[in-house]
């Protein structure tokens, strides 16, 4: 616990060290070791059967993963942000109450994963990954849900007024 507070400090997660202190005891809070590290890999490189799933999409992408998501559980999905150590606290979150998780994927990923601006990450129970492409079908072949997300364009413009001013006057 000391380590992890520390780590805080020096990394600049917390502004001191009372500070890490409390987001070491709440990031630690009814957590039980169950290891000693945690395995990333592309699933069709993976040769055991993994525990949590992730998936880097754009917004637009993860709404669709909700969406499936939620068409079976009929939960919202709960996340919690850090601002750091994104990748551990969604992987555990997910393992310890089987719910998925969105996240913002923090400095680690970016620098080392090489996560772009644009990406979201969504953890889910690897076990339920038959539940969230009955749900990602069921609501793409309602016509309601589908990505890539169609745009409604039965509307017209509105410009701003300056704009029409200086288009009545071109007519004129």
């Amino acid at each position: 616990m000391e380590d992890m507070t520390k780590f805080f400090v020096d990394c600049k997660y917390s502004c001191d060290e009372i500070t890490a202190k409390r987001r070491t005891d709440l990031f630690l809070t009814n957590r039980h070791r169950r290891g000693y590290g945690l395995v990333y890999s592309p699933l069709s490189k993976l040769s055991i059967e993994p525990e949590v799933t992730i998936i880097y999409g754009n917004p637009g992408q993860i709404m669709r993963l909700i969406r499936g998501y939620v068409y079976f559980t009929g939960e919202p999905i709960q996340s919690y942000f850090w601002g750091g150590l994104s990748c551990v606290e969604a992987y555990i979150n997910c393992s310890q109450t089987k719910r998925a998780q969105v996240v913002i994927p923090g400095n680690g990923e970016r620098v080392i994963a090489m996560t772009q601006d644009n990406e979201i990450c969504f953890y889910y129970p690897s076990d339920q990954t038959p539940n969230l492409i009955n749900g990602l079908k069921a609501e793409h072949d309602s016509g309601i849900s589908r990505y890539p997300i169609p745009v409604y364009q039965l509307f017209s413009p509105q410009m701003p007024k300056k704009y029409l001013e200086f288009m009545k006057e071109m007519i004129e």
